[in-house]
């Protein structure tokens, strides 16, 4: 299970984080042809 690791700094609302997260996974996915929902975010 790949496992990425992200840390961000303050005053980010959740839907920024949220959509980070969805975005970091999906290219993830694309580029290492693993499924999107083996990953760990």
């Amino acid at each position: 299970m790949p496992f990425i690791q992200i840390t961000i700094g303050e005053g980010h609302d959740e839907a920024c984080k949220r959509e980070l997260l969805t975005s970091v996974s999906r290219v993830a996915s694309e580029v290492t042809g693993t499924p999107e929902a083996a990953f760990r975010v």
